[in-house]
């Protein structure tokens, strides 16, 4: 399999540069920028079996303030490779706040469930629901840390890109 020339390659993470700097310096607010990513993260970690974009579309055409390109960039980032290590700690979580609140497995129990005779339904029922009180958990968590550090982020970036705009407008000298 032949590697890509050092020049192509030059060439694409010139343009991926480009991209990332016209995304933070784009004239949308941290908040619109970290909302988008946050939303974009909460969708996306929830199991929505396929639906995420679908579902990312909907609120790009109902809420107009969410930054569609932050939003489109979660979807990128929590993709199959990011993914399951987050679902692996859902199941673990939710076994441990089942174990630790009694409260939640007596309620677990009072849900009614179908009364199948197939094995892997039954299994399936009774430990889903404690994958999804982890993951709801973990969900909320993840969105409102995606959410601070993509406004910290974006922040950051435009302090940064604004010394060295100073910087250079000033012939490369530091002001102090």
């Amino acid at each position: 399999m032949a590697t890509p020339s050092k020049g192509k390659l030059k060439s694409w993470k010139e343009k991926a540069h480009a991209y990332f700097h016209k995304f933070m310096m784009n004239p949308h607010s941290e908040h619109s920028i970290g909302l988008g990513f946050a939303i974009g993260t909460f969708i996306n970690v929830i199991p929505t079996f396929g639906l995420s974009i679908i579902l990312a579309l909907i609120i790009m055409l109902l809420f107009r303030k969410v930054n569609r390109v932050s939003l489109l960039a979660a979807l990128v980032f929590w993709n199959p490779i990011t993914l399951p290590p987050v679902y692996v700690a859902s199941g673990f979580l939710g076994v441990f706040l089942m174990d630790w609140i009694p409260f939640l497995q007596q309620l677990v129990e009072k849900i009614p469930l179908p009364a199948w005779n197939i094995p892997f339904l039954s299994s399936f029922f009774s430990t889903g629901w404690k994958f999804l009180l982890g993951n709801a958990v973990l969900a909320v968590v993840l969105t409102i840390g995606s959410y601070w550090a993509t406004r910290l982020l974006v922040r950051w970036y435009r302090r940064e890109q604004e010394q060295h705009t100073i910087l250079r407008m000033d012939g490369g000298k530091k002001l102090l």
